[in-house]
């Protein structure tokens, strides 16, 4: 008996030891995962032969270079395969996949999209992935990522420079065919669950795309209203991509993020923006020093300020509070709107040159014993009336009466 109870404690021992491995190894994060193969670049930039989808990632300080190069693969096979025509990129319909230094093609002779099949856990998916979806090496290799067809679509049709497209479903490839660079892009086709697995959406749709940040410095607005909106310590990301979303709308000049502010590029800011990055003038990450040089001459200083009484040591009564609809705008020859974060607010380098400048802290009154609205809500409100001054947008001015569009609808 003894001897019996001694071995059922040993296999209960030892089953427990099992179950904990197996957890621990299921935990382990995928970038985690070693290579079983190291291949150097030259010996691979020198290889004729084909490679499998399970051929490990060269490794090399130069990571980007690396990761396109580990993912070509060429196939002399392909000339005469036709049963699976995307299957692969080596079974394109008679065509081998083209490449020169690591970029490839994007359509065969045919119109059909080229690709590369890629399996679950692949660890080249994950180093990019990895690369793209890190904040410091984003800032090092200068790359966003963008998830859904629609947001792809609009920074193709501003002419962002697209290096990878992922994708389960070829139907969400079939409705971009149209906006795909020919070459230049590399093109992979994942399970879906494994783009889900990356996915920072709760309904994943399928598809992501990784650009190039673009030089938004650079991009010059067409007939644009005289603004200029200063973003001072905006750090919450949904509420810095719906200030893009509205400058874009209303048509400013120029938006400036102070160096407080959340990363333009952040995956959330993009989400929310909808594309209103590739229609603005956005300076980014900039001092105040730099800001004040910048602005053009003659403006007028706004700042929205709810808080009446926020100033104190006597400045509240250098900086006037009115109600936004109370300012005639259009005496203005630019306007310059300056918006504080909901946590740290207005900082004092904002109040300081609001003072220099004789500049106006607007308010939106509230009821309800309210304090503050949203930031982006309070542009909103704001620059729309602004819009509507600029533009002699008056009520008086109406083709319509309200009364008689009542009268004939009934």
């Amino acid at each position: 008996m003894l001897f019996i109870k001694k071995s059922t404690n040993m296999a209960n021992l030892l089953k427990n030891r099992v179950v904990q491995q197996l957890q621990h190894v299921r935990c382990l994060p995928r970038w985690q995962q070693r290579t079983t193969r190291v291949t150097a670049a030259e010996d691979y930039a020198k290889s004729t032969d084909s490679i499998t989808l399970s051929e490990p990632v060269s490794e090399d300080k130069d990571f980007n270079q690396n990761t396109e190069q580990s993912l070509q693969k060429t196939s002399a096979k392909g000339e005469k395969s036709t049963q699976e025509p995307l299957s692969t990129i080596s079974h394109l319909k008679g065509i081998q996949k083209k490449s020169v230094e690591g970029l490839s093609v994007s359509f065969d002779k045919d119109g059909n999209v080229v690709y590369t099949k890629m399996g679950n856990n692949d660890i080249r998916i994950s180093r990019l992935m990895a690369l793209a979806k890190s904040s410091n090496m984003k800032e090092k290799k200068k790359l966003m990522l963008l998830e859904g067809k629609i947001l792809i679509r609009e920074a193709l049709q501003s002419g962002c420079n697209l290096q990878y497209l992922l994708f389960s479903r070829l139907k969400e490839v079939e409705c971009l065919k149209n906006f795909l660079p020919c070459k230049d892009v590399q093109i992979y086709k994942l399970p879906y669950k494994e783009i889900q697995s990356w996915s920072d959406l709760t309904m994943c749709p399928g598809i992501m795309g990784i650009f190039q940040i673009p030089d938004t410095e650079s991009y010059k607005p067409i007939d644009p209203l005289p603004i200029t909106v200063i973003c001072d310590n905006v750090r919450e990301p949904s509420n810095l991509g719906s200030i893009l979303r509205i400058c874009s709308g209303v048509g400013c000049e120029n938006l400036i993020l102070t160096k407080g502010c959340v990363n333009a590029w952040n995956t959330k800011v993009l989400r929310t923006g909808s594309g209103a990055h590739f229609k603005l003038h956005i300076v980014n990450k900039t001092n105040w020093s730099d800001i004040i040089a910048a602005l053009p001459d003659n403006y007028s200083l706004f700042i929205a300020d709810n808080n009446v009484e926020r100033l104190s040591g006597g400045t509240d009564k250098s900086i006037p509070v009115l109600p936004y609809y109370s300012v005639n705008f259009k005496m203005s020859k630019h306007i310059v709107l300056i918006l504080g974060g909901e946590t740290h607010g207005i900082s004092p380098e904002s109040y300081a040159l609001a003072e220099e400048k004789k500049g106006i802290r607007l308010n939106i009154p509230l009821h309800n014993d309210l304090d503050s609205l949203n930031t982006s809500i309070a542009l909103g409100i704001i620059i729309f009336e602004v819009k509507r001054q600029l533009s002699n947008l008056h009520t008086d001015n109406l083709h319509y009466d309200i009364r008689d569009i009542c009268t004939n609808n009934l």
